[in-house]
């Protein structure tokens, strides 16, 4: 009777699906992309899906003889950007275990540069270390409940002059979805994913077994 009851219990919890606060996405190869000082065509290289409507886009472009890689939303979502820099508007960024609202009180806008090379091989907001981009948006499957969140990403440049390339690296990105929350920047949850706890309740039941046969 003991065994059955034990059974049915962990049968629940692995029925259950794992609750956590942070929704992290993690790429385990980084997304990248490359330009060099030569014009190039405007292209979304990637989309960064969030619940409901809202999605954030990651642009490439060229606008007055400078390339850019920039963040731009649908749906509402947000990034927080600096003053400008050169005419053009840069997201802002913080450090791993900051907190959201630590930034400064800058505008939110639906878009925001993250990094551009000129032709002449100049760089401007060059982010050469991995950094977190905070963003905000309107969760409609949570009655347009806002949530906040951040991307990981790092830009690097290889060569020189009018020879030089400039690469993005997207690590992944999450947002806390708890409403009304600030997320933490590098925090990415403390839950086990599904496949592991089930992995856990299925060795906590062939631990109880094994007990059972001693005890026999």
């Amino acid at each position: 009777m003991k065994k059955i009851a034990l059974t049915m219990i962990l049968a629940a919890f692995v029925a259950a699906p794992a609750q956590a606060s942070i929704i992290y996405n993690n790429f385990s190869t980084p997304e990248t992309s490359t330009f060099g000082t030569g014009a190039i065509p405007d292209q979304t290289i990637l989309t960064l899906s969030l619940p409901g409507s809202a999605n954030l886009d990651i642009l490439r472009f060229t606008d007055n003889g400078e390339n850019f890689f920039q963040f731009s939303s649908t749906g509402g979502a947000e990034v927080n950007n600096t003053t400008m820099i050169n005419g053009y508007y840069y997201a802002n960024s913080l450090p791993v275990g900051t907190n959201w609202g630590d930034l400064p009180g800058s505008t939110n806008l639906g878009w925001g540069n993250i990094t551009s090379l000129n032709s002449a091989g100049g760089t401007v907001s060059l982010r050469s270390n991995p950094t977190y981009i905070p963003f905000k948006f309107q969760d409609t499957t949570d009655s347009n409940a806002t949530k906040y969140g951040y991307v990981n990403l790092s830009t690097e440049t290889s060569g020189s002059g009018a020879s030089t390339n400039l690469t993005l690296n997207v690590y992944g990105y999450g947002y806390e979805n708890t409403p009304d929350t600030y997320i933490t920047m590098g925090d990415m949850g403390a839950v086990p994913e599904p496949g592991t706890m089930t992995l856990l309740a299925f060795g906590g039941l062939a631990l109880l077994h094994r007990r059972k046969r001693k005890t026999v």
